[in-house]
């Protein structure tokens, strides 16, 4: 079989529930954008050049809301600055992957940064290659349930309510994809435990990049220890 071929087969299924979780909840995104009175062409702009779910689904209230540009672009800012760290921790995969690095970078979401850390390719497969069919399927995923969504919004009628907790279901189902492929569980726990610190302290509004933030500060200072505990369980 053509290499090219085997390992965008490779990654398709490596890649499954992210494509049921993009299109599902993209369409949600859909759905609601065309409730709010936008249309598929909207959603695909939005959906290639944002690709962002979080801040998607914060534009939907930007628009019926009244927000300024300044407000929209801090907000946003502190939302996606995550992506920098995943940006960071994956640069020295990417360093030598000429052109594609780029396309790699804007490319990376939560679940493609989770996937790409935890599914190993196929002994015949490109690395390279898997991970950056990874990056494209997840990204053509989130296109085609966008426009998805709004094309239902606009034939069916139905109770949007709760529709977005979609999200929160998928980041369930990669943590605990991500904790049965750990060799240890002590990152996880600090880090629900640094995010309910940060979640009661300061509230749900900036929690979130704080913690972010703190937890790779912890993680350098224990990286040794951690590193000493996955040897010890690996031996």
């Amino acid at each position: 079989m053509n290499p090219y071929i085997f390992t965008l087969k490779d990654a398709f299924l490596k890649d499954l529930e992210i494509m049921f979780g993009y299109i599902s909840m993209g369409a949600i995104f859909g759905i609601l954008l065309k409730a709010s009175g936008f249309g598929t062409f909207y959603a695909a702009i939005m959906s290639i050049f944002i690709y962002s779910g979080i801040g998607q689904f914060l534009a939907i209230s930007f628009f019926s809301g009244g927000f300024g540009l300044i407000n929209i672009f801090i907000t946003i800012l502190m939302v996606n600055a995550r992506q920098s760290f995943y940006t960071l921790i994956m640069m020295p995969e990417y360093k030598h992957m000429d052109w594609k690095r780029f396309l790699h970078i804007f490319w990376l979401t939560d679940e493609t940064f989770a996937l790409l850390k935890t599914k190993i390719p196929h002994k015949d497969s490109n690395k390279d290659l898997f991970m950056l069919f990874i990056s494209m399927l997840n990204y053509i995923y989130w296109i085609v349930g966008c426009i998805l969504g709004v094309l239902i919004g606009g034939i069916l009628t139905f109770n949007t309510d709760g529709l977005d907790f979609i999200m929160t279901a998928i980041f369930v189902v990669i943590f605990i994809d991500l904790w049965k492929s750990s060799k240890t569980h002590i990152p996880a726990i600090l880090g629900i435990i640094i995010s309910l610190f940060w979640l009661i302290t300061i509230g749900e509004q900036y929690f979130l990049i704080v913690s972010i933030i703190t937890s790779i500060i912890v993680f350098i200072i224990l990286r040794p220890f951690l590193n000493a505990k996955i040897q010890i369980r690996e031996s």
